[in-house]
């Protein structure tokens, strides 16, 4: 299994209309949980503080490219 270091967003992903990750934009991933195949993503900067620190991604979300940089 390939450890990838960012994911770059496809389409832009919204939660509680609030653009957490951005069509485009590349994303450090912080960590990678082996029993459930998820891992952890730093969101875009939130001036307001409403987003949490990292979301979880799946390993097959579609909205998303796994790179390594």
């Amino acid at each position: 299994m390939k450890r990838y270091s960012h994911v770059k967003c496809i389409e832009d992903v919204i939660e509680d209309d609030i653009v957490v990750f951005k069509k485009g934009e590349i994303y450090k991933i912080t960590g990678f949980d082996y029993r459930s195949l998820v891992y952890y993503v730093e969101p875009e900067y939130d001036e307001d503080g409403t987003l949490p620190d990292e979301f979880v991604i799946m390993a097959l979300d579609r909205r998303f490219m796994f790179i390594i940089l």
